[in-house]
């Protein structure tokens, strides 16, 4: 997802920084570091949230409701100091549809 981050411009970079993010902090809570989560979490929100509901054949809206659910749920990890996080706990991600567009749909 870097590479893609790093090869793209304008709307296309953010939104794969955005993704980068988000994979980012589901590793750190995958390592048990809230701070690290925290960080990335709310940053990948900010750089996603603007976009329309799907963007390049990805269910962008569902995706960005589900890392602000994972916000909250990082919060009150904090607040409770106990991590509970597998992989498995996230929901499974629909595959872009219509990948050779490289625009909005």
């Amino acid at each position: 997802m870097e590479d893609l981050w790093l090869q793209t411009s304008g709307l296309e970079r953010q939104f794969y920084q955005g993704l980068a993010l988000a994979a980012g902090a589901f590793l750190h809570l995958e390592r048990k570091s809230l701070a690290g989560c925290r960080k990335l979490l709310p940053r990948a929100i900010e750089l996603l949230e603007d976009y329309p509901p799907r963007y390049l054949g990805f269910s962008l809206r569902e995706f960005v409701e589900t890392l602000a659910i994972w916000q909250a749920r990082v919060e009150l990890m904090g607040a409770l100091e106990q991590i509970e996080f597998s992989p498995e706990m996230l929901p499974p991600l629909e595959a872009p549809q219509n990948t050779s567009a490289r625009r909005p749909v």
